[in-house]
Parts: C-alpha cells; sequence; structure tokens
C-alpha cells in the first residue's frame, strides 16, 4: 500500500501567511496610535482650558481692581465734596460774606495741602461767577487765585447741571481735559469735576462748590507694563485711558474714529447690550474682560456718567498659549509614541517569532506523524509479507507432504491397473496358476501400499 500525499493548502491561506505579521504588527502597536493620541488631545484641551482659565480670572480680577481704585476715588470725591458743602453752608451762616470766603479759602489750601491730586476748589455763585478759588502750583503749593482773575463759568455744564440739582445731591462731571478760560489746557490735563449746591440756612442759593480732581494719577493706575491691554472708556466709546496713549481723549481732539465703536465694534456692541455689568467675552480680537461702572446706581443723589473698564488679552498672546501647549503636548505624545512604538515593535517582532516557531514545531510534528504512519505502514506491509511468506512455506509443505502420498498412491493405483491388464492378457492366452499367484500377491502388495499412502 502506497504511502498518503500531503494535502494541498487551502486557497487564500498563503495570503493569510503573508498578511500575519501586518496584523500582529497592528495589534500591539495600533491601540497605542489610538490611545496616546486621543489622551494627547484630552490633556491638551485641559491644559489650554487651564491656561486659559488662568488668564481669563488674572484679567478678570486686574479689571476688578482697576475698577475699584476708580471707585475708591469716586467714594472720596463725594464724601470730600459733601464736606465742602457743610464747611461752607457753616462758614456763611456765621461769618459776613467777606470772612466766610477768606475761611473758605483757608479750608480749600488746607485740603489741597492734604490731599495733592485735588487741582483746584472753587465757590462759584448763583450765576456761576467764581468767588474762591484756590489751585495746586506748579510747585504742589496751593494757593489762592486773586479776585481779578476768577472766571465766569456760566456756560460749563457741571455748573448749570448742578445748580439745576436738587438739595443734597452731586454732580461728577465726564472724565475731560481741563479748560482755562474756553481753552483745552495743553497738554492734556485729565480731570474730574465734582459739585454740589450750597444753600443758605434759609434756602436761598449760595452757589455750588466745585473740586477739580486730577484725574491723571488715576488714569496712570491703568498703565502696568506687564498688561498694557487695560483701558478705561467713556459711555461714547472714547477712550479715556488706551494702550495706545494716541487714542486717548479723541473728543477733545475732534477724532471721532479714535472710539471702542469704530476699532472694535462687535465688542462695543457686546457690552452695550449685555445686561450684566460685569463679562467676559471672547472674539477674533482676543478675550475682553468689561465691567460698567455706574456710580449713580449705587449712590443716590450722584449723578454721575458711565464709565467701562477694559481689559483685553490679544488673540496673539492665546495664540502663542495654545502654541506653546500644542508644542509641548505633541512633543511629548512624539516621544511616548516613539517609545511606545520602539517597545511594540519588539513585542510584535517577538510574537512572530514565537509563531514562526511554533508554526515550525507544528509542521516538523506533523512531518514526524506523517513519517511515523509511513513507519507503521510499512510495518503493516511487512507483517502481511511475512504472513504471506509463512503462508506459502506452510502450502508448499502441505503441497509437499500430500504430493508424496499421493504420487505414491498414484504409482500404486498405475500398478494396479497394469497387472489387470496382464491378468486379463493371461486369462485371454491361457491362464495359468503362476499367473494367479503373481497377479494375487501383485495386487495385495498394490492395495497396502495404496492403503497406506492414502
Amino acid at each position: 500500500m502506497s504511502a498518503a500525499g500531503t494535502a494541498p493548502p487551502p486557497r487564500g491561506a498563503g495570503l493569510r501567511a503573508r498578511l500575519r505579521p501586518l496584523w500582529i504588527l497592528l495589534v500591539y502597536v495600533l491601540p497605542w496610535w489610538l490611545l496616546v493620541p486621543t489622551l494627547t488631545v484630552l490633556l491638551y484641551q485641559s491644559r489650554l482650558q487651564n491656561d486659559l482659565t488662568r488668564l481669563a480670572v488674572a484679567q478678570s480680577e486686574y479689571a476688578d481692581a482697576r475698577s475699584a481704585i476708580l471707585t475708591d476715588a469716586l467714594v472720596r470725591l463725594t464724601n470730600d465734596i459733601r464736606l465742602i458743602e457743610r464747611v461752607t453752608r457753616s462758614a456763611h451762616q456765621y461769618l459776613p460774606e467777606p470772612d466766610a470766603r477768606d475761611r473758605l479759602a483757608r479750608f480749600f489750601v488746607n485740603l489741597l495741602d492734604a490731599h495733592p491730586y485735588y487741582a483746584q476748589a472753587r465757590l462759584l455763585d448763583p450765576a456761576c461767577h467764581e468767588r474762591v478759588r484756590i489751585e495746586n502750583g506748579p510747585d504742589n503749593r496751593p494757593f489762592r487765585v486773586l479776585d481779578a482773575d476768577l472766571q465766569d463759568k456760566s456756560r460749563r455744564a457741571y455748573c448749570t447741571r448742578t445748580l439745576a440739582l436738587p438739595d443734597g445731591h452731586v454732580y461728577l462731571s465726564p472724565l475731560d481735559a481741563n479748560i482755562e478760560h474756553g481753552q483745552v489746557v495743553l497738554p492734556l490735563e485729565p480731570v474730574l469735576r465734582i459739585a454740589t449746591r450750597v444753600t443758605h440756612v434759609d434756602g436761598t442759593p449760595l452757589g455750588a462748590v466745585v473740586l477739580n480732581f486730577d484725574a491723571a494719577p488715576l488714569l496712570d493706575a491703568f498703565t502696568d507694563p506687564e498688561r498694557p491691554d487695560a483701558a478705561l472708556v467713556n459711555a461714547d466709546g472714547y477712550w479715556l485711558h488706551a494702550p495706545d496713549p494716541a487714542d486717548a481723549f479723541g473728543f477733545v481732539t475732534r477724532q471721532p474714529d479714535k472710539r471702542l465703536g469704530v476699532r472694535y465694534p462687535a465688542l462695543w456692541a457686546h457690552i452695550r447690550n449685555s445686561p450684566r455689568s460685569t463679562g467676559q467675552v471672547q472674539l477674533d480680537s482676543g478675550l475682553w474682560a468689561f465691567r460698567r461702572l455706574a456710580p449713580a446706581d449705587a449712590a443716590p443723589g450722584l449723578h454721575a456718567p458711565v464709565w467701562y473698564v477694559l481689559s483685553q488679552i490679544p488673540a496673539d498672546t492665546l495664540a502663542a498659549v495654545r502654541r506653546e501647549q500644542l508644542v509641548a503636548h505633541v512633543g511629548i505624545a512624539g516621544t511616548a509614541l516613539l517609545v511606545l512604538t520602539g517597545l511594540s515593535l519588539a513585542l510584535a517582532t517577538s510574537r512572530l517569532r514565537q509563531q514562526r516557531t511554533g508554526e515550525a514545531l507544528a509542521r516538523s510534528n506533523h512531518e514526524l506523524a506523517q513519517s511515523l504512519a509511513r513507519l507503521e505502514q510499512s510495518q503493516d506491509e511487512l507483517v502481511r509479507s511475512a504472513k504471506l511468506a509463512s503462508l506459502g512455506l506452510m502450502v508448499a509443505g502441505v503441497a509437499h507432504e500430500l504430493n508424496t502420498p499421493l504420487g505414491a498412491a498414484m504409482l500404486a493405483s498405475g500398478s494396479l491397473q497394469e497387472q489387470l491388464s496382464a491378468l486379463e492378457k493371461a486369462f485371454a492366452e491361457g491362464l495359468r496358476r503362476s499367473d494367479m499367484t503373481r497377479f494375487t500377491q501383485a495386487h495385495a502388495a498394490g492395495l497396502a501400499l495404496l492403503r497406506d499412502n492414502l
């Protein structure tokens, strides 16, 4: 019996064998290339959000601090003007007009000497003519302006509006430039004017007291080398303090384009339409924080303009933060992927080597099993051949053992036939006693031989 042949490989087995290394490589490498980028994106977003939140909080705190500076100044102004109103009324209650003015002038001098951020202190009569005026000199020493140099302020809104207010109300002017004798003082002197009506004890009008607050130090507080983006804007959108000093006080220099609404219309629209007085908004120009200061809302009886404190984180700064985080996380992810890919390749190579070794061992085992099967088959054939040979020998032996007696029997049979023929011949010629005797003896011997062999 012939040995069985090796079965042909199934269709596609060769392609699967060629693709197996790629599949093992994907199993080890692909999870890292999915996991690491996913984790990197999540970590990048988290870290970026933390950085942006930190910037936003710092920006909000900065805007709050600048708003507090302005609020504190307004509170101080309001308290001081009310004090001046009471001193003025008291002086005119107990002293004649000239003496009351002299006492009020001395009080103004002491006030400006103690508070150098006041540029002027004045008493105006009901027709808005100055009656007492104290100014801070170039050497920061207050002095009284001569009566001949006192001015008519009837055309100035802060006087007419103050005199139109009820008793106890305070008028705070917009923050603008100082004007003397109808001309803007150059270089620009930013000033706030706070005023209130003064009446005699009997209620007859005495005039108004006015404090000019030097706003330059207040605006300087918005200047920070580390945050050059802070700004103060009035209700019309004009910069009072701007990152670019050339943009400030555009309403004084007759430059209507120097307004927030012209430079950043989307921001100005958001601020004006926002129902909240504080907030932050992300625009193409950057991240903006705004604070709406409306002193009149917090202090009954105070008539004051509205200001907006702004702080900007430019889009370039935000882009730099994103870029910095992106570079850092891409670097970390690239390094991690490089290391993990190397380890995965090593593991995949080891796994492929083990698989190939296993396949080689399997093929060897298969070949050994086939050889063993062929050997067992050969052994079976040898056993069958040996059996057949033994059977042949046995048959030959049996045939030999049968042929000898059968041959003798056949010989005896033939001899008996010849003897019978000889007897018949002798009977025909004349049978003799001797012939019968020989026939009988030979016939008996032949029968005996035949019987023994059979």
